[in-house]
């Protein structure tokens, strides 16, 4: 059946461009494309023939109007090449399936990789030294580039930018005499530091059973979570109005 020109002509337009698109707009476009054939064919059978007859255009095939997932052999098959596509770049559905199975291993290897380092960076605290206060106070994490929050041991939760006006504040500085975190608290903390030691892995996708495994740093140890490693003199700003911040030690992503 040959297929109504608009059409045909959206589909080439979508294909000379699905480099500039993203994967979820190229397969929504598709999958668009193909409900409209469909409702274009339906109406053609069911009009009576009043008009003269639309030249023919070449045939698109069919598999590209049931959607870019019919080209797949299963699902799996199908999200490793949305995730290749999405993280390392657009790859034409067809040229994927002419690859061999150990090249199709070695760019699942490789996307999932980029997905540690990239969730890895988004969950990494800054390094302390660039804001010792915060990092030696905090609850939790205190990435600047994705929250303007952040809460202090000594109860208040307010932007990183205003951390000079909190650490003068009278409530802080109240809080300040004693130093004291409710267990509660404390529990918390160290909690997420179990977890960032533990790390995460991200898994590749089958016929791969390997993965990725990364470690973020969304709590920092301080004198309440690690005391032994902040002797008395290192728990209050010294004579420079400094702090004293860990060295802290980064671990490398390692394929397991």
């Amino acid at each position: 059946m040959s297929v109504n020109p608009n059409l045909a002509t959206l589909m080439r337009v979508i294909e000379e461009n699905q480099d500039k698109m993203t994967e979820g707009e190229y397969l929504e476009a598709m999958n668009a494309l193909g409900a409209l054939h469909r409702v274009a064919t339906s109406a053609v059978v069911a009009a009576p023939a009043l008009l003269p007859a639309v030249p023919a255009v070449p045939a698109v095939p069919v598999n590209l109007f049931d959607g870019v997932r019919s080209l797949f052999r299963g699902h799996d098959d199908y999200e490793l090449w949305s995730r290749v596509t999405r993280v390392l770049s657009h790859i034409n559905p067809n040229s994927w399936l002419s690859m061999s199975q150990e090249q199709q291993n070695e760019l699942n290897r490789e996307s999932t990789r980029k997905i540690a380092e990239n969730q890895e960076r988004v969950y990494r605290n800054p390094t302390p030294s660039s804001c010792p206060f915060v990092a030696r106070h905090a609850v939790g994490d205190w990435r600047t580039y994705e929250t303007e929050t952040w809460t202090c041991v000594c109860g208040y939760s307010g932007k990183i930018k205003h951390w000079q006006k909190h650490e003068n504040s009278a409530r802080h500085q109240e809080w300040a005499q004693h130093r004291i975190v409710p267990e509660k608290v404390v529990t918390t903390m160290q909690k997420q530091i179990q977890k960032d030691d533990q790390g995460t892995v991200v898994k590749c996708i089958r016929p791969l059973s390997s993965g990725f495994r990364y470690h973020s740093t969304r709590q920092e140890r301080n004198e309440w979570t690690h005391p032994e490693l902040f002797p008395e003199n290192t728990r209050r700003r010294n004579d420079s109005q400094d702090w004293f911040v860990l060295q802290r030690h980064v671990r490398q992503i390692i394929e397991i």
